[in-house]
């Protein structure tokens, strides 16, 4: 099924959305297994992630697939490295933890992780896919002759989704900085003085934090940067004198 070649804007966004329903409620995942942390619910999930991707390789190919999906790989890999990093000190220092009403379910919170893990190679590719498969200047020329409430929400509706293809078009590159800076994803390039557990945790928190932020920091530079350039382009196919016309 080519998504993609539904020509009906309203249609195609009324089965992409039906098709991401899992991705915002977990339905109908919940209702068939009660118990989230089990192999079945991620067994589902993986069956999922298998569908959505089998969708976005035939409307878009496979190229574009890898491109979302690798970074999804990275985001989940970030995100979760340091929930495994505490998770090393945890066994580290069980006893203690236990000894003072800390208790720790490891299986439940391994259960979890690996399923936010692929909960987010699904998701992210997905809301990829979904961004790209509308045309803002299809849309532009469609709502140019529009009037009333509904041709402002449609304009400040068609900056946004300019924003977000930007975004999606920026962000793959600086992931692939962050590779080439930090070879191991969630460590940096030199750490030969780190020692001991405190220590190590303590030098790579403010590492991180460093890092992602100067990354975030970056990305919303690099997405930003063009909006002015954005609300121009649309601003001039919605002249202040509206032109009269109907849906």
């Amino acid at each position: 099924m080519n998504i993609r070649a539904i020509r009906n804007p309203l249609l195609r966004l009324v089965v992409l959305l039906a098709i991401g329903f899992p991705c915002l409620f977990k339905w109908p995942f919940s209702a068939l297994v009660s118990n989230e942390n089990s192999f079945a619910f991620l067994g589902m999930w993986m069956g999922y992630c298998a569908i959505t991707s089998a969708l976005i390789i035939r409307s878009v190919g496979a190229e574009q697939w890898a491109r979302s999906f690798a970074v999804a790989c990275v985001l989940a890999i970030v995100t979760l490295g340091p929930a495994f990093l505490g998770l090393e000190v945890w066994e580290r220092f069980q006893g203690l933890l236990e000894k003072i009403g800390l208790a720790f379910d490891k299986e439940l919170w391994t259960w979890k992780k690996l399923q936010q893990g692929v909960m987010i190679v699904t998701i992210f590719p997905y809301v990829v896919f979904m961004v790209n498969c509308f045309s803002v200047s299809n849309a532009v020329q469609r709502a140019s002759s529009w009037i009333g409430a509904k041709r402002m929400l449609v304009k400040h509706s068609l900056i946004v989704l300019r924003v977000c293809q930007h975004a999606i078009e920026v962000l793959p590159p600086l992931v692939l900085i962050w590779r080439e800076q930090h070879p191991k994803l969630v460590l940096p390039r030199h750490r030969n003085d780190w020692s001991g557990v405190f220590e190590r945790a303590l030098k790579w928190s403010g590492w991180f934090v460093g890092s992602v932020g100067l990354w975030v920091k970056t990305a919303l530079v690099f997405t930003l940067e063009p909006l002015a350039t954005f609300c121009a382009e649309i601003d001039a196919h919605f002249p202040e004198t509206e032109s009269k016309g109907k849906l």
